[in-house]
């Protein structure tokens, strides 16, 4: 199964919540090994989740799946799988946000793959 194909499986085992997206991540090393992974956190925010958000002048979020996936993956990451599911399990178009790409890149993250 690749990297992807799990993201997607992952995602789709988080049940659905009217107004709420399902949204999940996986960092994987330069051999694609698994570092970390996350879903969206709507109870929670990270503290650089809200830094950046308020350095780019947006309101601050909810954790994203993206940022808590970086966090976790503590600089060990390569590349990123995106992936959003809708409540009929389609996989949806899932582009990180402004405030994720900026975390993405700064992790030093040089490729990042997401569902359309």
């Amino acid at each position: 199964m690749s990297s992807l194909e799990y993201c997607l499986q992952k995602c789709r085992e988080i049940p659905y919540k009217r107004g709420e997206q399902r949204h999940y991540s996986v960092v994987v090393g330069k051999r694609g090994r698994l570092i970390s992974e996350a879903a969206n956190s709507y109870t929670k925010t990270h503290t650089i989740m809200a830094k950046t958000s308020k350095r780019l002048g947006l309101e601050k979020e909810y954790c994203h799946a993206e940022c808590l996936a970086i966090v976790r993956a503590k600089g060990k990451g390569h590349k990123i799988y995106i992936v959003r599911v809708d409540a009929k399990n389609n996989a949806c178009y899932s582009a990180p946000c402004p405030i994720c790409a900026v975390l993405i890149k700064e992790a030093g993250i040089k490729v990042v793959e997401f569902s359309v």
